[in-house]
Formats: C-alpha cells, sequence, structure tokens
C-alpha cells in the first residue's frame, strides 16, 4: 500500500460536523503524509472536530484568519484587538487563550515563550481548510491543548493542475491580491501561493479618549505572504517539504504619545514530512520544522512638551523555534496503535520586556491505542498518554480517554475525558521590565483536568450537536507580589469551567438553509478570576444562506453575538454584529466570481476590549478606555479559477 492510499474519506455533514454553508455534504479527501489525517482519526473515536473549508474561506471576503474562525467555529469566540491581522482574545468553550493549541499543517506555532499563538501574519490565501478539535488533545498534539486543537491545513495538489487569482478591496482603504497554482511535473507535486494584504485600517477609540499627544489613529496592516510546497511519492515513502515566508510591517497603536509604533516583521516556517510503510501493519512518520519569528519594534512618542522621542530602535523581538517528531502507526488485528517521540527546542529574546531566555529544550513520548472490541462493533474507544521532560525544568504528564458510540445510522454518542498541563511562558519566568510583571524562575506547569460529552443527530436536512463540557485547571499562574513588586506565581486556586455547546442545521428549504450555534460558560471567578479576563459568558452564531438551484447566485446572512466579558474591574462586551453577503458566477464554467460582504451592516459601536493607560501616561490621563471593533464597511472581491 503506498503512503498516499492511506487517503482517508471522510464525509461530514453540516452542522454537527462542519461550518461550510454552501454545502450540504462535503467530502474531505485527505492524500499524502498521514499527520493531515490526524484529527479525523480523533474524531472517529470521540473528540468533537469543526471543518472550514475553502468555500466559506473564499465567502468571507477580505476578512483575516480571526475573523472566518468567529464567523465559522460553534465554542470558538475570536475578538481582535484592533481589526484585521492583529492580535486577539480567544476562547474556546470558556477557555483562556493559551489553553489553545494552533497548528499550521500539524505543526505548532503558538510557542512557550510567548505563550501565543502569532496569527496576525498568516493569509487566507494558503488556507485549504481549518479542522477545529474540542477538548483536551496533550496526547498526540502536545502541551497547550488543554482546551483544543486548531489546525490550519495549507494548499496542495490534490490530484489535477488547479490555480487561482483573487482580488478585493473595501472602504476602508483595504486591498488584497493573492495567487495559489498547483501541478504535476514528472512525479513532483509542486504548489505554489503567494498573498498581499494592505489596508490604512480604522480608529479603534473615540476621538474624545485619545490624548491629543497621540497623532497616529488608524491602526493598518502591510502583510505579504509567498509559500511552497514540494512533495515526492516512491514505492513505500512519502515526502512533503513545505517553506512559508511571512513579512509584515503592523501597526500597534496607543492612545496617547504615539506618534508611531510598528511590528516590523519576519517570520520562516520550514517543514519536512516523511512516511514511510514498513509493512501492512506498519508505518512510520517522521516530521521536523524550524520556526523564526522576529520583529524589529519601532515606537517614536511625543511628550506634552512637545518633545519627540525615538522610544524604541527596531528593538528585538524574536523566537527560534524547532524540532522533531518520529510516531510509529500499528494495526495488530482490530487493534490500531500510534505511539512516538518528540524533541523541541526554543530560545528567544524581548527587549521591551528586558528578557533573553535560556535555550528550552522539551523532551516527550507518547502513545495512544484504539481498539476495535467484537462485543461493541459500534463503539470506537481510544486510550492515550504523554509525558514531557523540561531540561532543567519541570516535567508534565497527560492521560486522555475518548469513545464514540453510534446508536443507530442518525443517533450518536461521544466523550472525551483526561488530564493536561501548561508550561509557563518564557514572559513568566524571565520578564524584567521596569513598569511591567517580574518573571519567576520557580513557577511550575499548570494542570488541568477536562470532561467533554455529546449527543448528535444527523439526517439529510437536519444535523444537530449538544456537549457539555467542564474543566478545572490547577497551579494557575497569576501575579503576585514579592518585595513590593509584582511578579508570577502559581496561585493558590483553581479556576472550574461547565457550560454547554449547541449547533444546528437545517435546511428549511432546496434553497434555504439556516445554520445556528451557541456556547454557554459558567466560570467560577472565586477560583483565579484575573486569569480568565476577556472569556465571554454567551457567544452565538446564526447564518442563513440562499441559494437557488440552477442560479449562478446566492445571498446570505451572518450575526455574531458576544456576551459580557470582563477586564481591569470593568464590564463590556454585550454586542451583536450583522453581516450581509452576496456572491454571483459567470463564465462558460462558471470559474469567475463576485463577492460582495456589507461588514457590520449597522454599524455597531462594539466594545472589543478595555485599554488601560500604563504608568508613564499622562497624569491626567489614566482611566480606562473602551476599545471599538470595526466600522460598517463595504467590501468587493474577484476570484478566477483555472
Amino acid at each position: 500500500m503506498k503512503p498516499s492510499q492511506l487517503a482517508l474519506g471522510v464525509t461530514l455533514a453540516m452542522g454537527a460536523f462542519t461550518s461550510i454553508a454552501d454545502e450540504q455534504i462535503e467530502t474531505i479527501n485527505i492524500v499524502g503524509v498521514r499527520e493531515q489525517a490526524l484529527a479525523f482519526e480523533q474524531e472517529q473515536v470521540g473528540v468533537e472536530l469543526v471543518t472550514i473549508g475553502r468555500e466559506a474561506i473564499e465567502r468571507a471576503g477580505t476578512s483575516d484568519l480571526n475573523g472566518i474562525l468567529q464567523q465559522n467555529i460553534p465554542g470558538l469566540t475570536v475578538i481582535p484587538k484592533n481589526g484585521r491581522y492583529d492580535y486577539a482574545n480567544y476562547s474556546l468553550q470558556g477557555s483562556r487563550k493559551q489553553d489553545i493549541l494552533w497548528l499550521i499543517d500539524g505543526i505548532r506555532i503558538n510557542n512557550r515563550l510567548f505563550n501565543g499563538g502569532y496569527l496576525d501574519t498568516i493569509s487566507t490565501a494558503m488556507i485549504e481548510r481549518i479542522e477545529v478539535l474540542k477538548a483536551g488533545q496533550s496526547v498526540m498534539f502536545g502541551t497547550t491543548a488543554l482546551a483544543g486543537v486548531v489546525n490550519i491545513v495549507t494548499r496542495s495538489y490534490k490530484g489535477a493542475d488547479a490555480g487561482q487569482i483573487s482580488a478585493g478591496i473595501d472602504t476602508l482603504g483595504s486591498t488584497q491580491l493573492s495567487g495559489y497554482h498547483s501541478a504535476l511535473i514528472g512525479d513532483t507535486e509542486i504548489t505554489v501561493f503567494g498573498a498581499s494584504d494592505l489596508s490604512d485600517g480604522y480608529q479603534p477609540w473615540d476621538d474624545e479618549d485619545i490624548h491629543w499627544t497621540a497623532t497616529d489613529r488608524e491602526r493598518g496592516y502591510d502583510v505579504q505572504n509567498l509559500g511552497v510546497k514540494v512533495a515526492q511519492e516512491w514505492d513505500k515513502t512519502r515526502a512533503q517539504l513545505m517553506a512559508q515566508y511571512n513579512v509584515a510591517d503592523l501597526d500597534y497603536l496607543r492612545p496617547y504619545y504615539n506618534v508611531e509604533t510598528q511590528n516590523r516583521r519576519d517570520q520562516i516556517l520550514v517543514t519536512l514530512q516523511l512516511e514511510h510503510e514498513i509493512s501492512a501493519e506498519h508505518q512510520i512518520e517522521f516530521k521536523g520544522y524550524y520556526h523564526n519569528w522576529d520583529t524589529d519594534y519601532f515606537r517614536v512618542y511625543q511628550y506634552e512638551d512637545g518633545s519627540i522621542k525615538v522610544k524604541n530602535d527596531n528593538d528585538p523581538w524574536w523566537f527560534e523555534d524547532y524540532g522533531a517528531k518520529v510516531t510509529m502507526h500499528s494495526q495488530l488485528g482490530m487493534h490500531h496503535f500510534n505511539y512516538g517521540i518528540e524533541h523541541q527546542r526554543y530560545y528567544g529574546e524581548d527587549a521591551v520586556m528586558k528578557f533573553e531566555s535560556n535555550t528550552e529544550q522539551v523532551n516527550d513520548v507518547f502513545a495512544q491505542y484504539q481498539p476495535q472490541l467484537a462485543a461493541l462493533p459500534d463503539t470506537k474507544l481510544s486510550l492515550g498518554g504523554r509525558y514531557t521532560q523540561v531540561k532543567d525544568g519541570e516535567s508534565g504528564s497527560a492521560l486522555e480517554f475518548s469513545a464514540r458510540h453510534m446508536v443507530n445510522d442518525t443517533w450518536g454518542i461521544n466523550g472525551a475525558a483526561g488530564t493536561s498541563f501548561g508550561l509557563p511562558s518564557a514572559e513568566q519566568l524571565y520578564a524584567s521590565a521596569d513598569d511591567g510583571i517580574y518573571g519567576n524562575r520557580d513557577l511550575t506547569p499548570e494542570t488541568g483536568i477536562n470532561i467533554n460529552t455529546g449527543l448528535d443527530y444527523s439526517r439529510s436536512d437536519v444535523q444537530w450537536q449538544v456537549n457539555l463540557f467542564w474543566r478545572e485547571i490547577s497551579d494557575i499562574i497569576g501575579v503576585g507580589t514579592k518585595d513590593g513588586k509584582d511578579q508570577y506565581v502559581n496561585l493558590d486556586k483553581e479556576v472550574v469551567t461547565l457550560g454547554v455547546d449547541l449547533h444546528l442545521f437545517w435546511m428549511l428549504t432546496d434553497s434555504v438553509s439556516v445554520d445556528v450555534a451557541t456556547t454557554y460558560s459558567d466560570i467560577e471567578n472565586e477560583n483565579g478570576d484575573e486569569a480568565l479576563l476577556n472569556v465571554p459568558d454567551v457567544s452565538a452564531n446564526i447564518r442563513v444562506d440562499y441559494q437557488p438551484n440552477n442560479r449562478p447566485w446566492e445571498l446570505w446572512l451572518q450575526s455574531s453575538y458576544v456576551g459580557s466579558m470582563t477586564a481591569y474591574d470593568k464590564d463590556y462586551g454585550e454586542y451583536t454584529l450583522v453581516d450581509l453577503g452576496a456572491s454571483y458566477r459567470f463564465g462558460p464554467q462558471e470559474n469567475h466570481r463576485i463577492n460582495l460582504k456589507l461588514e457590520n451592516a449597522f454599524d455597531t459601536d462594539a466594545v472589543t476590549g478595555i485599554f488601560r493607560p500604563g504608568s508613564d501616561a499622562p497624569v491626567d490621563y489614566r482611566d480606562t478606555i473602551d476599545t471599538l471593533g470595526s466600522p460598517r464597511n463595504l467590501q468587493i472581491s474577484y476570484i478566477f479559477d483555472f
């Protein structure tokens, strides 16, 4: 059997299993490196999986990755800091952002050095689909996956030459250009993609909330992406090499002093994946990667006396991350095993927070057992564990169990439970900025327990799913006081999150579909509310699509609600945004398409965050102010497939 014959054909019903609203059933064929089938394999043994396909990504217009995730993933709340291509707060089923593991083609991109996923330079043009696994996934994917995993799968050769060119503009002064081409040259699969995203941006604060010393008031961006993927297959071996280069010039605003502040960034990601069939029962997989994220931080301030000062002159802020993973996949009779080892190295520096980390080395061993019991032919199970050892640091372990039982052709029951752990970030270990929080080398990992259980129903016109989730995190890393200074410490507190995740898809007629999702989270604030800021109690999405049969056009409406959140002892949030869209296909093969989108159609002043001035702010400018989301804007895009 060749590696490509391990292709996994997965049929995902709308609603309970996917967020693609323009097709009732989508068939996704996973061809090539077996790692790309891992998320679907975990779904089969009881872990909830939601997938966003290419069609939904293209329909999103000039949205960035954050906008696509917010509109299409039930239970995932995404709140950008200042619009597109900026940092964001993420919450998956009531989690913190650091409890989510972010991957590109199975390679982790959030790094323990800065404890976050730097998604602000990822172009949507390179994405084939997005996979989201809910519940702890530390065994097969690694540390940080306390609440789940988001895997961004890049475009690749899919059995035939293909290409695409797209362009878009909007009324915020944004332009978006991208191209993609995939071909078979000899026996080699080659895919190239590139994108350019520019915008003047918008003003995220009201005029009266901006101090007169701030002259740069609109947050824009300039993001360029280039990538190539090459794959070659021999008799029993397949190799795939991918390289991405992203360069960005991103505005970073403050409502006082700011004349110009920019993150000038280069990002390189190189991955090598090898798969070899040892025998019919055993396959081995190797995955190596190199990730370099490098920002020059430039900041010019104007003070109240009129003086101008270069606060940061391209100061370094970067990390380097590389590693390798070897996984064996064995089928012994009716029993399946995944097991392997993983090694990672991290190193980084932040001149603003004034720290330079040691080189951190992390070694893991992991194993997962998936039995098939003759007495339970309609039930699939998995049991696994991971042990992690940090050189000169703390170790951690995770155990996970999951199961899925099909009651009949329409009803299914799934459950997942496990333990997890999260390592402290480099900021929490090393930070020493004079006006910030000091690091603590004695921090220990956070530990967690999570349980997800659900019931789903699926037939041709209706699919729905209900999931209950419970999560407890101990040894929370928060802020304490030592020697009169704020310092990161392990708080003697626990955070418990309990909630429900509902999702319904219904084909009302042959032309009209409705997709509804809502998540409610109850977080016990008495046990560590400081660690769970910016997490909404309720989030909801409603989407209505109208696509007449045998017509080349469609209309849609998307509404998103974000509930109450808290930051700096102030409540905010509780807003509803509505987007309207239309699409028209034309040409001999309908391979030309025009998309229209009216974002924030009612021009709602959504308070998406709370800004607190620092200790260096003007004396009369120390109160918190509201940060606003994107205003109403009209987008138009053109797509040509060839």
